[in-house]
């Protein structure tokens, strides 16, 4: 039996929003392309609040960028929020909402042999009725050990959401030879980090962003994007339940977004809506060069 995220439960009393089928430039049959204003560089990670409301974070220079929902079409909300106290050197690589005012953010730096990942947690607040971010005094560790590996150069913590109290995060470093993510869940209570892979369906793909949809008998379920230049790819993952080690889950792909769409951008955030419809946020920046401007897909609910 599926336990629902409070979060999600909330938000079906909180958001009416219409799905649609339509096909739009770049896109295919039931997909919604959107740009976002120019300016809006470098963003990843994708989360919700309680209010239907979707963040992003830029990479650099980093800042909490809302996003509104109309219909299927998905526009700047307000302002970019920018974050105080950020540590140089550091780039911010995935979002997770964990309730009103906070944040956690994932990081990634160019170091290389790291024993350990960092989630950075980021507080808003008002001032002089604006919005002010800062980065607060919580930092989350994703220790390597239980993996055998450590960290290495622009391979961090790509992907991160909250579920009944605890962080999913995983890294882009992969692990094995048969290729598969390491993905940790996090209590914020303090309890006890727990470690799983995620097998990867690809020669070449690592997990770029996911969505922690809910806890069932088996484990967690997961919703990701497994991505690799030609390789973009819906998967559904399932993390054991079992608590020691760092045992191996579950994972199929739903859709090759690649054969489907044209023009697909590097998606890096992903939002489960609780209609069933699905958001991708494509990062237009690689290194000091963009690609275009800032792309964001809807994809119209179906059966998985």
């Amino acid at each position: 039996m599926a336990l629902l995220n409070p979060r999600r439960a909330a938000l079906l009393a909180a958001v009416a929003l219409s799905a649609s089928c339509s096909a739009r430039a770049g896109g295919g049959f039931g997909v919604t392309r959107s740009t976002l204003p120019a300016g809006l560089n470098g963003l990843s990670g994708l989360t919700i609040d309680a209010d239907g409301l979707l963040w992003a974070v830029s990479e650099r220079g980093v800042a909490l960028v809302p996003l509104r929902l109309d219909g299927d079409t998905v526009a700047l909300d307000r302002a970019p929020i920018p974050v105080a106290g950020w540590p140089v050197g550091v780039d911010a690589e995935s979002l997770a909402w964990l309730g009103p005012g906070r944040f956690a953010v994932g990081t990634e730096t160019q170091g290389e042999g790291r024993a350990a990942e960092r989630v950075l947690e980021v507080v808003v607040t008002t001032a002089d009725g604006k919005p002010r971010a800062a980065v607060g005094p919580t930092v989350w560790s994703l220790p390597y050990l239980p993996f055998g590996v450590t960290g290495g150069a622009n391979h961090g913590v790509e992907s991160l959401d909250l579920l009944d109290g605890a962080l999913i995060a995983a890294s882009e470093v992969t692990v094995g030879e048969t290729r598969a993510a390491p993905v940790w869940r996090v209590p914020l209570d303090g309890g006890p980090v727990r470690t799983a892979v995620v097998p990867l369906t690809s020669d070449n793909g690592k997990l770029s962003t996911l969505d922690a949809l809910a806890f069932t008998d088996a484990g967690v379920e997961l919703l990701a994007i497994e991505r690799h230049y030609e390789t973009v790819r819906l998967v559904a993952a399932r993390l054991p339940s079992a608590a020691d080690g760092a045992p191996a889950g579950t994972a199929r792909v739903v859709r090759d977004l690649a054969a489907e769409l044209t023009d697909l951008p590097n998606i890096e955030g992903l939002a489960r809506l609780p209609d069933g419809r699905t958001v991708l946020l494509g990062d237009n920046q690689h290194g000091l060069r963009l690609d275009g401007p800032t792309v964001v897909l809807v994809l119209a609910a179906a059966a998985e």
